[in-house]
């Protein structure tokens, strides 16, 4: 008999030291939760307050062809976020544009802060429109990071040339 209350005892230790562990994986594992859950929010609100729009009249862009040809349109920062000139992607009738290809100018200088307009060219040797021509156009921006993310916003929309 006294055999028994030891086993029982160990059975009991060892029942204890496994439950330990496990909550302390379970506390662990929901922590990661919470700080994954908080990124996400983070991001979510950082990507509802960067936005952008087109700037004037998107049907009168510029189209200049010379070697190499360029399409110039301007674009407002509508959101609350600063946004970064130097992130900017664009794809023209669903080719995309390198970086090396892209030039954003903020008008009037300084960082393309709520309000501010950019000019953005798109310079391409294989662009071949005419006036009048009607190019969609994807144009990806990403804001300042901030508290550890970044925002996003996407416009599609159709722009008219003028030689």
């Amino acid at each position: 008999m006294a055999d028994g209350g030891a086993t029982s005892m160990l059975m009991m230790v060892v029942a204890l030291l496994v439950s330990g562990i496990a909550g302390v994986v379970l506390v662990d594992s929901w922590g990661d939760i919470s700080q994954t859950l908080g990124k996400q929010r983070i991001k979510a609100e950082m990507d509802a307050s960067t936005q952008i729009d087109f700037s004037g009249d998107p049907m009168t862009s510029i189209y200049v062809t010379v070697d190499p040809e360029d399409i110039t349109f301007y674009l407002q920062n509508s959101g609350t976020q600063t946004l970064d000139t130097s992130s900017i992607g664009v794809m023209v009738d669903g080719v995309s544009i390198p970086t090396t290809d892209i030039t954003v100018s903020v008008l009037g200088g300084g960082v393309w802060a709520s309000g501010q307009v950019v000019s953005v060219n798109v310079e391409d040797s294989d662009f071949t429109f005419s006036d009048g021509d009607e190019v969609k156009v994807s144009i990806v921006v990403m804001s300042e990071q901030s508290r550890g993310v970044k925002g996003t916003d996407t416009l599609h929309g159709t722009l008219r040339l003028k030689v």
